[in-house]
């Protein structure tokens, strides 16, 4: 386990207690394992990466990596981050991506965790947290922050159980042109957790939403699995406390 971290405008952006790191320079790596088509729609390109096509047509296609064991989102730490670059949505809107914590056993509709680069039909497109427990309900409480095709972002993403919180740290990177010349904190998603309901995951892969909608295009890179340290759990602990003290304040 390779501890190191980097904090900027307080958010992290490299993370602490890094497992693996898949950086796809010469395959899929970890992610090994596929779903339906997962294989064909989140495929390995040469030099490095996935290319992603996310489709809400209510099929459980996936491609993932196996943690090796089931962990409980209201009781267990953990993280993971990502590059990505959407590219486009279909005409019409209403794409949705799901890049995060999945469960083996599940469809699409239960025990799933995503970053969602969403293209709302007649909405601004915003990235925000998606998913569902175990009973196929939904939690739709995710704050949100905007992006735009065409750009490159790494997300930075915490599951803190104690805390029935998860949060994601948002960061735009340099194009091609190096704009912006360093990684750019462009906000944080969170999202509330009922306490009371079963959300359990096993695995990081990438799918599309349950139901009916669009597609997205995007590629993928640099997909790291995180536990968290001691000193790193008590942080996220005392972080998750103080911005539940801060929306009841609000």
């Amino acid at each position: 386990m390779v501890a190191m971290a980097l904090v900027l405008s307080g958010a992290t952006y490299v993370r602490a207690g890094v497992v693996w790191v898949d950086t796809f320079d010469a395959g899929v790596g970890h992610f090994d394992q596929t779903i339906g088509l997962g294989d064909a729609r989140f495929a390995h390109y040469p030099g490095g990466g996935i290319d992603a096509v996310f489709i809400r047509d209510g099929a459980n296609d996936r491609r993932y990596a196996a943690l090796g064991h089931t962990f409980n989102a209201n009781v267990d730490v953990l993280g993971y981050s990502f590059h990505a670059v959407p590219f486009a949505s279909s005409r019409g809107g209403g794409g949705e991506t799901s890049i995060g914590f999945w469960n083996s056993a599940s469809d699409n509709a239960a025990n799933r965790i995503g970053i969602n680069f969403a293209t709302p039909v007649g909405s601004p497109t915003v990235v925000k947290i998606s998913g569902n427990y175990a009973d196929g309900g939904s939690f739709t409480n995710s704050t949100t922050v905007p992006f735009s095709f065409l750009r490159s972002y790494a997300v930075s993403v915490n599951m803190n159980g104690p805390a029935h919180q998860i949060t994601a740290d948002v960061f735009q990177l340099p194009d091609e042109f190096g704009l912006p010349d360093i990684p750019t904190y462009i906000g944080t998603l969170a999202v509330n957790l009922d306490a009371g309901r079963t959300l359990n995951v096993d695995s990081i892969g990438f799918g599309g939403g349950f139901g009916a909608g669009q597609a997205t295009l995007a590629s993928i890179d640099n997909v790291a699995f995180v536990i968290p340290e001691p000193t790193t759990l008590a942080l996220l602990t005392a972080a998750g406390a103080a911005l539940g003290r801060h929306r009841r304040r609000s």
